[in-house]
Parts: C-alpha cells; sequence; structure tokens
C-alpha cells in the first residue's frame, strides 16, 4: 500500500509536472503569437494619449495621420508631379529599393544621415559606429592631408571596455564645404569606405559629393523646433563659456572668434532669437531649399518644397520618438536583421546605454528662465520649421509602409 501511495505521488508529481510544462509552454507561445502586436498597441496608446509638448492631450498630428484620406493599407505614395530642387537628383526616392549592387555586402546608395544641430544625431552616430560596428565618414573623423583614404579605429579605454565595438572613421571631415570638396577629390564614395556619411551641410554635399551614379539614401531625425532652438542655444552659450575660459588660462591661445564668443556668452535666450545674425529661423525648411542667406523670407511655397522633399529622399525618425525612429532608420537599411539588434543581447544593451546616456545630457542642460515668454517668439519665427516637423510626425506614420 505504501508502494502504491508512492506511485500515486509520483503519476501527481509527474502531472504537475507537465501542467507546469504545458503552462509555461502555452505563455511563450502567447507571447511569441500576440507580444509584438501588444507591444505596438501600446506605444500607439502613449503617442496617441501623449503629444511630444507633453500636454496629456490628444495629438492633433497623429489623429490627421489616422484619419487622414489616405487608407491605412494604401501603398505608399510615390507621385512624382513636384519639381524638385536639381541637387535632390543625387538622392533616391525612400521607395525605391535598397539593395546591393554585388554578392558583397556594398550597397547601392550611400546612407546619407542629415545632421541638425541638436535633434539626436551624435547619439545616432554612437550608436552606429560602437553598438553596429558602421564606419562613419563624419565631423568626428580625423581630418587628413593625406590624400589616400583610410579607416582608421578610436582606441579610448573607456570605449574599448564599455561597448561591443571601437569607433572607425574614414580619415576625412565633414563639417565644412572645404572637406566636401576634399570627400569628392579623394574618391569617398568609389571607395566604399563609408557606411554611413553624415553632416550637417546636406545640400552642399548633396549637389558636390553625391552624384547620379553614386546617390544618397537620406535619412534625418526631427525635433520639434522651440525645443531645438533652446538647446541649441544653451549649447553654443556653454562652448562660448569653455573657449573664453581656455584662452584665459595660463599658456591659452586666444582665439580668433573671441570677441564673438564674449557676445553670445552674455546673451540671453531672448536676445538671441531676436538677433538676425545668431538665430536663423526656419533652419530646416531653409536647409531644404537650399537657403543660407538669413534675410530671405520664407514663404509657403518654400515649405510645401521641403515637405515633398521629406516625403521622396528622407526616411523620417522623430526625436521625441527617439527608439522607434532608430529600429525604423535600421530596419530600413537593412542593419536591424544584420546585426540580429532585437536577440543579440549585447548589442541590444549597447543601445539602451548609448540613448539613455543621450538623454541624460539632453536633462541635465541648465534650465532656461520665463522660458514660456520666449516660447511663442520662437514659435513664430520658426513657423514653417513647426509646419514641417508636425508634417513629419504624419510621414513617420506613412513611412511603416516602406518597411
Amino acid at each position: 500500500m505504501y508502494e502504491n501511495m508512492m506511485i500515486q505521488a509520483g503519476d501527481d508529481a509527474s502531472v504537475a509536472t507537465r501542467i507546469t510544462s504545458n503552462t509555461v509552454s502555452s505563455r511563450r507561445k502567447f507571447l511569441h503569437r500576440w507580444g509584438p502586436p501588444i507591444l505596438v498597441f501600446s506605444i500607439a496608446s502613449i503617442l496617441i494619449s501623449k503629444d511630444s509638448a507633453g500636454d496629456g492631450k490628444v495629438s492633433s498630428t497623429l489623429l490627421r495621420s489616422f484619419n487622414g484620406r489616405r487608407e491605412l493599407y494604401a501603398p505608399y505614395d510615390k507621385t512624382t508631379t513636384m519639381n524638385l530642387p536639381a541637387w535632390t537628383n543625387s538622392l533616391s526616392d525612400v521607395w525605391e529599393p535598397f539593395t546591393s549592387t554585388s554578392s558583397e555586402t556594398k550597397q547601392q546608395d550611400t546612407p546619407f544621415f542629415w545632421y541638425i544641430p541638436k535633434a539626436g544625431g551624435s547619439t545616432i552616430n554612437d550608436v552606429f559606429s560602437h553598438c553596429l560596428g558602421l564606419t562613419l565618414a563624419s565631423n568626428k573623423g580625423m581630418g587628413s592631408h593625406n590624400q589616400t583614404l583610410g579607416v582608421y579605429e578610436s582606441t579610448s579605454e573607456h570605449e574599448q571596455q564599455q561597448y561591443p565595438h571601437n569607433a572607425q572613421y574614414v580619415n576625412v571631415k565633414t563639417n565644412n564645404e572645404q572637406w566636401i570638396e576634399k570627400c569628392r577629390e579623394r574618391g569617398l564614395l568609389e571607395s566604399g569606405l563609408a557606411d554611413v556619411f553624415t553632416t550637417q551641410h546636406m545640400t552642399y554635399a548633396a549637389q558636390k559629393l553625391f552624384t547620379e551614379t553614386h546617390k544618397g539614401r537620406g535619412f534625418v531625425m526631427m525635433r520639434h523646433p522651440v525645443k531645438r532652438v533652446i538647446d541649441q542655444f544653451l549649447y553654443r552659450q556653454e562652448q562660448a563659456k569653455l573657449a573664453i575660459a581656455a584662452a584665459a588660462a595660463p599658456q591659452g591661445e586666444p582665439s580668433q572668434q573671441l570677441s564673438q564668443q564674449q557676445y553670445l556668452a552674455g546673451m540671453s535666450l531672448e536676445d538671441f532669437v531676436a538677433s538676425s545674425d545668431q538665430f536663423m529661423n526656419n533652419f530646416e525648411v531653409r536647409m531644404l531649399n537650399g537657403i543660407t542667406d538669413f534675410t530671405t523670407p520664407i514663404t509657403e511655397v518654400h515649405l510645401a518644397i521641403a515637405k515633398e522633399i521629406l516625403r521622396r529622399k528622407f526616411v523620417v525618425g522623430i526625436y521625441e520618438w527617439f527608439d522607434v525612429g532608430m529600429v525604423r532608420f535600421e530596419k530600413y537599411f537593412g542593419w536591424w536583421k544584420k546585426y540580429s539588434v532585437l536577440n543579440n543581447l549585447t548589442i541590444n544593451s549597447c543601445h539602451y546605454s548609448i540613448i539613455e546616456s543621450g538623454s541624460d545630457e539632453v536633462s541635465s542642460s541648465p534650465k532656461v528662465e520665463n522660458v514660456g515668454e520666449v516660447y511663442t517668439a520662437i514659435l513664430n519665427r520658426s513657423w514653417a520649421d513647426m509646419e514641417l516637423y508636425h508634417y513629419a510626425k504624419t510621414l513617420f506614420a506613412e513611412q511603416a509602409k516602406l518597411l
């Protein structure tokens, strides 16, 4: 009888084990089947319930995107009736397949990142270089008078300990027009050394570097213009103060632009926004139209052209939805699957670490007093950029169809 009780107990334990195993298996199947859509709908709920301004109201931009004339499952709009500036001919349309020219990994087009100041560009480049191991041609590159192109590796001890990859750069810079000319003269695009070309001088690079033979594939991170302008002012002012301190230090070298740095260091945000020589109004719309003259008024025609260039020539990310924007870029260019971003814990953790540190840097910026008083002034002077930003949020939803 004791043996029978033991056998029955053993059977009960076996049954319990099978039940537990089946329960775990069912949970896994449930999460595998319904986890992704639940995550998507959760993110959508957050975005719908709270606008980027943080006022807790339903985002009018998202409502326009959901309630717009286009059906949710309609194909991406590929119309090309509007005439665009000639420089855009060197950029591929976003709906064209991003394929390889051979059986190797060399892409047909070079990913071309338009780096907008204080819109997460440094964080994006760090993810590309440290997490994915991509080689960049960027303003962080070590410019060289050597005419022979090459790739050098950043070997700081901090990077080696914290990230899976050391940053790799082509030995050029992209931070001014002279260096973009050198990139062309040295055959940067033909070399295939750069996985990503990134610059603030977007229209000049499209005109002078990229061609119909070696095209660029544009992408950009857009940020709320008022917040971007405030952060840009704080950053420039801090850099001006550092330059002044460096010039005043023992054995410090006087800066040729010291008077300008002193002028900027003593400005208030109100003065900065009101100035015509420091604050370029509607910066993004100007750049997309190739207008660098501060005095040229921006019109609705310029805004319409800027919207069309974004729709046809740039994959768009939204700074306020940064993580989702990074996923968009990586999936579009094939890096998400190639580097197993979701399943590789090392690469995944690297993403989290760099993006979080970028967020901390923004949140630690000095606070501006009476920001409400100057908010309207920035809004008025950036009216076209605000319209473009809201359009970009709608476009972000539309471009999900490209994946």
